[in-house]
């Protein structure tokens, strides 16, 4: 795999009994109990795409939330140190992926 492409973030549906029972232990249920979940489901998505230290790959997360939100630092931080983080616009990107599949 080369690519990962994320559409949105995977957080937990808040509505779900399981997760409404166990973020009632929490004082701030999102922050403290949603954030870190999605972030192990990012990490395992991430995971899928380098396996080994020698792989190479692009991860996508289309959802802008990343850098539109207050808790997007916490997202950051989970990454590994030596990722390459871009931030585009969608105009920005379009064309980048139009020159990219133009290659082929």
């Amino acid at each position: 795999m080369s690519y990962l492409i994320i559409h949105k973030f995977p957080f937990i549906v808040p509505n779900d009994p399981i997760f409404m029972a166990r973020s009632s232990l929490f004082k701030d249920a999102f922050r403290d109990y949603s954030i870190p979940k999605t972030i192990i489901k990012l990490k395992q998505g991430f995971g899928r795409l380098i396996r080994t230290k020698d792989d190479l790959g692009v991860a996508i997360l289309l959802d802008n939330r990343i850098i539109t939100t207050n808790w997007w630092e916490v997202f950051f931080q989970a990454f590994p140190e030596n990722i390459n983080v871009k931030v585009w616009n969608s105009d920005d990107f379009l064309k980048i992926m139009e020159k990219k599949v133009g290659k082929k």
